[in-house]
């Protein structure tokens, strides 16, 4: 698996967020994030932690392969 750039992790965390029902202010509180750190890492701009991916896919109630992997799409649950 080659890696994600910065900027399509942070689609997926996007896309994934807005098919939830959460906001992005919500997101953030339940993945002990402040908001604009956030926002920073949904538009590519911020570098995502292994820690803070597994609280941001927790929120999501998502597996983490669902954000990494290439096939996933990052807005579906199952």
């Amino acid at each position: 698996m080659a890696p994600l750039s910065r900027r399509t992790l942070g689609s997926r965390i996007a896309a994934a967020r807005r098919a939830s029902p959460l906001t992005q202010a919500e997101l953030a509180r339940a993945a002990s994030l402040d908001r604009t750190a956030l926002s920073k890492i949904e538009r590519g701009g911020r570098n995502v932690g292994s820690l803070e991916l597994v609280r941001i896919a927790r929120a999501l109630r998502l597996p983490v392969d669902r954000l990494l992997a290439d096939s996933a799409p990052a807005g579906k649950r199952g």
